[in-house]
């Protein structure tokens, strides 16, 4: 079967994250929603990528083995890029009818071939007949924290709960059959693991250093580190290559991003290439306990929500001591600081509170951050940013 992975008209509503990734990037339980559609599929299927034109270096780039953007489309099943795919979701979509809620079109079946410049006239005629259902399905990133919960549990049952590595015989342990440590983990003395609540899934090459505190559901990817005194406290979710201290919960750090010290983050969704500086803390809750609205670029929505963070875009820093509103928006390459509370939103490559970051001396801090992880900063991503930058 060949699947069409496609990003809709819907993606400025995942911003500030969407600046960087496709939709089909944003990480929900052990998993982007990528990984997770790829992990389904047959050794014989096989997979085309539809994203947004401007995206399209940037993607091809990054998944340089997957077809991106052809100009000829061949049949099969489309499916949309910010919902959570599994088995049983998949099988009902095969069954050629076209499936949508409101404006959301979810999944069609296309017997002919399309050309990449009708992707748009495919998509209003598929809407205008479809069956009404609802999937779990991603419209903003606080979406994708509430799902979290469920799809840790979901995607546990899909590991063994097998404890490998390097673990001290004083590390407290709490229903130890819902704890998943992956081979060359190291959890080190003191640390209690509570999984009573939800389970633990620790990957590969992880270290937990004395003292932490994790209590589930909770993913660590690969090769981060979890500072000593750490308290996750719920609903975490780490990708791979971090180093977090301080308190969480109810977040999600995409990956290669620091939050090493003191401080609080809830209810946030945190990019790529980020560093929080010491003592950064962040409101999730307004002191009405009321309902909260989040600015976008060009539109600010009435979310429904009474819990939402700051949900920050890649390559963001945050100056020692910054304390970020409930509902904040941290545009792409912003570095944030200065006193008081900042602005609910920060426009991308915000400098402190008023000014813009100067071009060349952000490219050099970029390629020196990457630099320390043992990688460079390509093209495509140059490019990606410099074309932010300008519409800036």
């Amino acid at each position: 079967m060949n699947y069409i992975l496609f990003e809709d008209k819907f993606a400025q509503f995942l911003q500030p994250f969407t600046d960087m990734h496709a939709t089909f990037e944003v990480r929900c339980g052990q998993f982007t929603n990528l990984e997770r559609l790829i992990n389904l599929l047959d050794p014989t299927d096989s997979l085309t990528l539809i994203v947004r034109k401007e995206m399209e270096e940037l993607i091809s780039h990054r998944f340089e083995n997957m077809t991106v953007n052809p100009e000829l489309i061949s049949p099969g099943i489309w499916l949309n890029g910010a919902t959570i795919w599994d088995d049983s979701i998949i099988q009902k979509v095969t069954d050629g009818k076209t499936y949508a809620n409101d404006d959301i079109l979810f999944a069609f079946s296309e017997t002919e071939k399309i050309s990449i410049h009708n992707i748009d006239d495919l998509m209003a005629s598929k809407i205008k007949i479809t069956s009404q259902i609802e999937f779990p399905h991603i419209s903003f990133l606080w979406d994708a924290i509430s799902e979290s919960h469920h799809q840790i549990e979901e995607d546990f049952i899909k590991n063994f709960s097998i404890r490998q590595g390097n673990i001290h015989h004083s590390v407290i342990m709490i229903d130890e059959e819902k704890i998943h440590c992956a081979e060359n983990t190291e959890i080190k003395a003191g640390v209690i693991l509570d999984a009573s609540n939800g389970p633990i899934i620790i990957e590969g090459n992880v270290k937990i250093d004395i003292g932490a505190l994790l209590q589930g559901p909770i993913v660590i990817g690969k090769n981060s580190t979890i500072n000593p005194g750490t308290k996750l406290r719920g609903n975490v979710i780490i990708g791979p290559v971090c180093k977090i201290g301080g308190e969480l919960e109810d977040s999600i750090i995409h990956g290669y991003s620091n939050k090493q010290h003191d401080g609080f983050l809830g209810h946030c969704y945190v990019g790529e290439w980020v560093n929080i500086g010491a003592n950064t803390n962040n409101s999730d809750l307004k002191n009405t306990y009321g309902k909260i609205k989040f600015k976008f670029p060009k539109i600010e929505i009435p979310t429904g929500e009474m819990f939402i963070g700051a949900m920050i875009g890649d390559f963001v820093r945050t100056g020692i001591s910054t304390i970020l509103n409930t509902g904040t928006f941290i545009g792409t390459g912003a570095n944030v600081f200065g006193g008081d509370f900042q602005e609910k939103y920060i426009s991308p490559f915000r400098w402190g509170k008023s000014e813009i970051v100067k071009w060349n001396p952000f490219i050099e801090t970029c390629t020196r951050m990457k630099k320390r992880r043992n990688e460079s900063i390509s093209t495509p991503v140059k490019n990606r940013l410099k074309f932010l930058y300008k519409s800036t």
